[in-house]
């Protein structure tokens, strides 16, 4: 069992560009980290480096890291985070609580001391929230289905199914 229940912005940015090794460094026990990354262009890479990293990870970093620490897939991530002790990962929070809820044993951590949930992704009092967005063409033909898809998500019943689908409306 990992200690360490909260990360600072400058602790996260220490781990992923290899200058915090070790879980010590962070409150936690005398225990090597193993920072696990996804491949260059997948989406949680992507917000992982514009939300935390404010850029791209540095290259000396992505070159020291074993080849298995390059996760293909985000249920290898769970996988990965909740069978090694010294393993650390990240992911959405739309992708942990609905998509693996608790198959795997992972702990979820604050960021400065705030726990991403509804409330604080809401508020944007969780410091890296990204919004998603519907979008059509401009030209999209008014009686198509899907200009009607569109036009139904911006009622109420649509706004309840993305809510009910368990993401945080602004």
């Amino acid at each position: 069992f990992n200690p360490v229940a909260s990360l600072t912005d400058e602790q996260l940015k220490g781990i992923y560009s290899g200058t915090i090794r070790n879980w010590k460094e962070v409150g936690g026990e005398d225990l090597a980290m193993l920072p696990l990354v996804r491949n260059k262009n997948s989406g949680r890479q992507e917000l992982m480096e514009s939300l935390v990293m404010e850029g791209p990870m540095p290259e000396s970093f992505m070159e020291d890291l074993e080849e298995f620490q390059h996760v293909p897939s985000m249920i290898h991530f769970f996988t990965y985070v909740g069978g090694y002790a010294d393993a650390i990962g990240y992911t959405v929070y739309y992708y942990k609580e609905n998509m693996i809820r608790n198959q795997t044993p992972v702990k979820t951590l604050s960021v400065n001391g705030i726990e991403p949930n509804k409330q604080t992704i809401a508020s944007r009092e969780y410091p890296y929230t990204a919004e998603v967005y519907l979008m059509i063409r401009s030209d999209l033909d008014r009686s198509s289905m899907g200009y009607k898809v569109f036009e139904w998500m911006q009622t109420r019943a649509g706004r309840q199914v993305v809510t009910d689908s368990g993401y945080v409306p602004y």
